[in-house]
């Protein structure tokens, strides 16, 4: 079975000393949400994930009710260009893999991240 993400690099990024149960997580790249329902399910952490396609959104989140217990981890329409979320909502945005434009993406994450 592949794993689309690797969970050892999601556990580094989210060590304890940094990452807390109150953290509120953008992510970007994983619609089907796997690697959501990893972080809210291990960390305890609230995830939203953005993807453009709602196809795939609405995919996600039959797959996050099958998973029972995640209610955690939210799914919305939005491109990495153009999120739906407020500014300095999240302590976090995470990406997998590369975006399609680096700068927009970034931009719109740094919005979405509180300061510190």
């Amino acid at each position: 079975l592949e794993v689309p993400f690797a969970p050892a690099a999601l556990a580094s990024l989210s060590e304890p000393g940094i990452f807390r149960k109150y953290e509120r997580v953008l992510l970007l790249g994983a619609p089907r949400g796997g690697a959501a329902r990893w972080l809210a399910s291990h960390l305890g952490c609230r995830v939203v994930v953005a993807a453009p396609d709602p196809v795939a959104v609405a995919f996600g989140a039959i797959l996050n009710r099958g998973a029972h217990g995640q209610e955690g981890v939210v799914f919305c329409r939005g491109t990495e260009t153009a999120l739906p979320v407020r500014d300095r909502a999240f302590t976090h945005a995470w990406r997998i893999g590369a975006p399609d434009d680096p700068p927009a993406a970034l931009a719109q994450a740094f919005a979405a991240v509180r300061p510190g």
